[in-house]
């Protein structure tokens, strides 16, 4: 069998199992207007805070979730949210960074070092111009008194840009595993609980972590087509 039959062969097979056409162009299509609407509902958000320092909703749901005191969920929250602070934050990019570099992931490394950098710096640009005040003793427990200004919440776009990349490289280079399986667990659940956390702990609105799971999404989506461009035209030869 000559080697251009081989070729043959396997693309035809690749294509018996591919999904068809018209249904790969309609699910681009779907998910190009999801992200017009996701962006549409933060922009909306976005303005509106600047106008408004809380919605009546805001306080409503905050004071619904700090309604709850079992054993040990204080902690749990806490436990969540101490990732994201500025010192633990860092040291946590810069170790995810070494780490996949050890591993030979260069571009990996260089991705969530750098996208980490811009989704922090975006989100300080985004609160300077918003410039919405942070949730008011008087109005809310503030557990965790926290300065600077509220919308969005810096601590849920930073977990989503971050945990979510690192979810999609788990899934994508790992082969499955136990390891794999608790590594995305994880993932999740930092992923899932960071915003109330932040809410619990009375640092922000829950539009503030609203609009910053809105912005994440975004966020992580741009970085993971400049990813996936990056990987397939220059660092094609690292381990995938």
């Amino acid at each position: 069998m000559t080697e251009d039959n081989v070729q043959k062969q396997a693309q035809a097979a690749v294509e018996s199992q591919a999904t068809p056409r018209h249904e790969r162009s309609l699910r681009s299509t779907v998910f190009q207007a999801s992200l017009l609407i996701i962006g549409a509902a933060f922009a909306v958000l976005a303005f509106s805070a600047r106008s408004i320092p809380y919605f009546p909703i805001d306080v409503s749901v905050e004071r619904f979730v700090q309604s709850y005191h079992p054993i040990g969920l204080m902690l749990f929250m806490e436990f969540i949210s101490w990732f994201g602070y500025s010192l633990q934050s860092t040291g946590m990019i810069l170790l995810t960074g070494i780490l996949l570099t050890y591993l030979g992931l260069h571009w990996e490394a260089l991705v969530i070092v750098l996208g980490s950098a811009a989704v922090v710096l975006l989100n300080g640009v985004i609160k300077f111009v918003v410039h919405r005040p942070r949730p008011s003793a008087n109005l809310v427990d503030v557990i965790r008194q926290v300065s600077g200004f509220s919308f969005p919440s810096g601590h849920v776009m930073f977990y989503t840009f971050f945990f979510g990349f690192l979810f999609f490289l788990l899934f994508t280079v790992l082969r499955r595993s136990w390891m794999r399986t608790t590594l995305l667990a994880v993932c999740s659940l930092m992923l899932i609980f960071v915003g109330p956390s932040r809410i619990y702990l009375g640092a922000h609105w829950p539009s503030d972590v609203m609009g910053a799971y809105l912005i994440g999404i975004l966020c992580l989506w741009a970085i993971i087509r400049i990813y996936q461009w990056g990987k397939t035209r220059y660092f094609v030869r690292e381990p995938a």
